[in-house]
């Protein structure tokens, strides 16, 4: 790692050196021909920096565009006329010669010959890091993840979560003031809500429609707080307690679940009976 990076500064100050002399060249070439030709001092240098910087700016114009699979017919003809435009004025007023012409010419080119390589080496750099990125990014998503979901009453991992579960996160956008309703209305029954679940199997009121009695449901501890929830906001929205249900309809749960839960946040058994399906589908129930 030491001696490449010794090799890197190297061809740093190399580059550097080399840009500026063939800077200094090219600079003072397009300078001299465009007064010779008639034109201010002040113009001269315009037309310097024009050619010499709208080489350099067609040349990284034209690599981005091949990376992103753009059309570059226009800027490649633009670069190489602006790069026909600063050799001939390095060239001609040089020996008639070829000798002459490549002396004149030699800097730039070897400025050119040499960036060229640097950026070609960069792409390659830049196409191999992009390979392997979607490895790195899966092992950094591997090391992310937990061994086993934590759970709380409303935390539950992305594919643990169901749709009643994610009703709880609302819970977050009540302000100061639902909360204290909501404490104040169920705090006297949340110790009830735990003797429920170790009770769960006691036999539940019978529906009206049918004399035999319903089967014993479990009581799922991390519903409570989206229980909660809903009857609170049901009570505020409406003005009126929540029934079985409508709880039921809101949380996506069976109606059993839905009156379980009901008693087990404010102590109210409500009965209710069963609805008639036809064709399998309940009416006037809960799917």
């Amino acid at each position: 790692m030491t001696t490449e990076r010794a090799e890197g500064l190297v061809q740093v100050i190399i580059m550097l050196a080399i840009g500026a002399m063939a800077g200094a060249a090219s600079f003072t070439h397009v300078h001299d021909v465009t007064v010779a030709h008639g034109q201010p001092n002040w113009i001269g240098w315009a037309n310097a920096v024009v050619v010499e910087l709208m080489s350099i700016a067609l040349g990284l114009e034209l690599r981005r565009r091949a990376r992103t699979h753009r059309p570059t017919a226009f800027v490649g003809t633009a670069l190489l006329f602006f790069v026909a435009v600063s050799l001939a004025a390095q060239v001609v007023e040089a020996e008639r010669s070829v000798i002459g012409w490549l002396a004149a010419a030699l800097p730039a080119i070897g400025f050119l010959v040499l960036a060229k390589v640097v950026l070609s080496r960069t792409a390659a750099v830049t196409i191999t890091a992009t390979t392997s990125e979607p490895a790195t990014a899966d092992t950094t998503t591997s090391s992310l993840m937990p061994d086993r979901p934590v759970t709380t009453d409303l935390v539950h991992t992305a594919d643990n979560r169901r749709p009643h579960d994610l009703r709880g996160e609302q819970l977050d956008e009540l302000d100061g003031e639902q909360h204290a309703q909501a404490d104040e209305l169920v705090g006297e029954h949340i110790t009830d809500a735990t003797a429920t679940e170790q009770d769960a199997s006691a036999p539940l009121v019978p529906a009206a429609a049918d004399t035999s009695p319903p089967a014993v449901v479990d009581l799922p501890a991390h519903l409570l707080p989206t229980a909660r929830f809903s009857i609170v906001n049901h009570q505020q929205t409406t003005g009126r307690p929540i029934t079985a249900p409508e709880l039921a309809t809101r949380m996506s749960i069976g109606l059993d679940t839905a009156g379980q839960l009901l008693h087990a946040v404010t102590g109210h058994t409500e009965q209710h009976e069963q609805p008639v399906r036809v064709n399998g589908t309940p009416i006037g129930g809960t799917r």
